[in-house]
């Protein structure tokens, strides 16, 4: 845990005058408080002095600016740290500091464990995104409200495709992808702002039910699993 704590922290030491409040933001990414108001509330300071302050790490190259795709010029924005390293880091190893230098080492490997299947869907996204982006460009994500039910909706992995947009739904579960999920992906992609023609995608890490496998076929979805991104030029 030292040399992690060493090696992550220099960096913004080396960087910053006052770096805890550049690992406070960073923190709080990593939690999930990824708008501009949720990382001020976290980290108690006002959304003005965040926005300065994150600009900042975007010319480091170590946190990215994300709009929908749909709208590239939306306020609807949100942060996240784009280094796998340090994402890790400051998702499991930062926040538990207090846990990590104490004796109580099983209690902090349940705490890491816990939020540790919901990290590696995070960066199945990215796999995904990777493998989308071999044949698309301005590969991003999609979020917003569904008017008629005014309900916040996303779509994991939004691209441009060779005319199309290109809109898919990934899964790190240990159970297959049913068919609610490619139900849901199909709702969803009606929600998106464009004129061009739909294509959808699904990623699961353990396959498809054969509902899902029906429904997906009738709707031209097409369906990937881990050994299809993991594959290189698949």
């Amino acid at each position: 845990y030292a040399v992690l704590n060493k090696e992550s922290t220099l960096l913004f030491a080396e960087e910053f005058e006052s770096p805890v409040i550049y690992l406070d933001i960073i923190s709080s990414i990593a939690k999930g408080q990824n708008r501009v108001g949720e990382i001020a509330s976290a980290v108690g300071l006002e959304t003005s002095r965040v926005s300065a302050l994150l600009k900042e790490l975007i010319l480091l190259e170590i946190v990215e600016k994300v709009r929908p795709i749909d709208d590239p010029q939306s306020k609807r924005t949100i942060y996240r740290i784009k280094d796998h390293y340090l994402r890790s880091f400051f998702r499991f190893i930062y926040p538990e500091y207090v846990e990590v230098n104490s004796s109580d080492y099983e209690t902090t490997y349940d705490e890491i464990m816990s939020g540790m299947n919901d990290y590696l869907g995070h960066v199945f996204e990215d796999v995904c995104s990777e493998f989308v982006g071999r044949s698309c460009r301005n590969v991003g994500t999609w979020w917003g409200t569904d008017p008629s039910t005014r309900t916040k909706e996303e779509i994991d992995i939004a691209a441009l495709g060779k005319g199309t947009i290109v809109l898919c739904e990934c899964k790190y579960r240990s159970e297959p992808m049913d068919e609610k999920a490619i139900e849901t992906l199909i709702r969803r992609s009606k929600l998106v702002k464009s004129n061009l023609p739909r294509e959808l995608k699904a990623f699961s890490k353990s396959g498809y039910t054969d509902g899902a496998i029906r429904l997906a076929d009738s709707e031209d979805i097409s369906l990937f699993t881990l050994t299809d991104v993991s594959t290189p030029n698949k």
